[in-house]
């Protein structure tokens, strides 16, 4: 999909999202094609396929033995061994085995080599070896995550120069296309390997969610990373304890159907029963509202906060400046009566109480005598401004 969507758009003759949207399809019906002609005798959950079943991706292990586990060769000549005496002849000479032309042949039916555990099953040995079973998922992703790392650690540099800015690590001898596409083969081994266990859904979501949480955090790169990671891993934590009905261990969720069930009606459905892959997704969206609200720089509250603030500086500049401008002069007891100051400005007086309340608590003005006067201080501020 990465090389033939990149073919396609170097092209010149489509964009990304349309090149994407010819090559996948295309090689999505071939795989079903595949599937219908060389697997019809497979079953394919679709909600497994889809949402991932990622709570019994453990039932799929490699052992691995840690005591008892020399393997056994079984020869001709072992006391175990099922040595059978075969006719080679008589099949093709149409005689019987008990005649005196039958040669026979003996042959081992068990001889081969085992490994602890199989000659164990098969009563080789009477002391079973000791057996470590680990999920292939994690064994997989783990050699995966591992190949990710390095990668991003050796070319880090390389990476964040051809990403963006592709015409200077030209210039300077590197090969952006080589580095994209080693990073989109990367990527697409990663969702491959994790779709096994967990679904295209869950893969989708951790390829999105953190980095995009991450990143109204920090615009630092390597931070960002970092942060990705870190929210990923927090979300599966926190997603498997709300499947278990503990919402960031605060919450019972059992208690709170059992609450709206007895308020709204819920017809006695009172058990928390939910996805455990749809409990993380929905705790990584959680923490991107969270971010998305709380962020020191990008969040909502931040944003509010700073556009308060400066609505209240600019307030400020246009007071000040309508006083320096009209202080001393001949107009100066219609235009800065405290009283009719907020009509030339089209203010209600509350805000220009507000305003003139900061403006005197920073010692930038004063009223006398019913009109507003700047400070030494704010005579400097203003001309300072200038």
């Amino acid at each position: 999909t990465v090389v033939l969507t990149e073919a396609i758009q170097r092209t010149g003759l489509v964009k990304a999202d349309a090149a994407l949207g010819l090559a996948f399809p295309l090689l999505f019906a071939i795989s079903i094609i595949l599937i219908s002609r060389y697997a019809d005798d497979i079953h394919l959950d679709a909600d497994s396929v889809t949402v991932g079943e990622i709570g019994v991706a453990w039932a799929n292990t490699h052992s691995i033995c840690s005591e008892n586990c020399d393997p056994i060769t079984i020869t001709p000549d072992h006391p175990q061994a099922q040595v059978t005496r075969t006719c080679v002849n008589c099949a093709t000479e149409d005689i019987s085995p008990r005649s005196p032309q039958a040669i026979f042949e003996e042959r081992c039916g068990n001889c081969r080599t085992y490994t602890a555990a199989q000659a164990y099953g098969e009563r080789l040995i009477t002391t079973a070896p000791t057996l470590v079973f680990v999920p292939k998922a994690v064994l997989t992703m783990s050699a995966i995550a591992l190949a990710n790392v390095l990668f991003i650690g050796l070319f880090y540099k390389e990476l964040k120069l051809a990403t963006f800015d592709a015409a200077l690590a030209r210039a300077l001898g590197f090969r952006p296309g080589l580095l994209h596409y080693a990073l989109m083969a990367l990527v697409s081994l990663t969702a491959v390997g994790a779709f096994d266990a967990v679904g295209s859904i869950l893969v989708v979501a951790f390829f999105i969610i953190p980095s995009a949480a991450a990143y109204l955090l920090t615009q630092r790169l390597s931070r960002m990373l970092i942060l990705a990671a870190f929210i990923g891993g927090v979300s599966a934590f926190t997603g498997y304890d709300l499947a278990r009905g503990s919402l960031l261990g605060i919450i019972d969720m059992n208690g709170v159907l059992v609450w709206l069930d007895g308020t709204v009606g819920l017809d006695g459905y009172t058990t928390w029963n939910v996805s455990i892959s749809a409990s993380m997704v929905l705790m990584m969206f959680i923490f991107l509202l969270m971010a998305w609200v709380l962020a020191p720089k990008n969040g909502l509250i931040a944003v509010a906060l700073r556009q308060r603030a400066e609505r209240a500086h600019f307030t400020e500049q246009i007071v000040l400046r309508h006083v320096a401008n009209h202080q001393g002069q001949p107009d100066e007891g219609v235009e800065l009566a405290v009283g009719t100051l907020h009509e030339h400005f089209r203010w209600s007086p509350t805000r220009l109480r507000w305003t003139l309340g900061r403006l005197r608590a920073r010692n930038l003005v004063q009223v006398e005598d019913g009109l507003v006067q700047l400070t030494e201080r704010g005579l400097k501020t203003v001309g300072s401004a200038e």
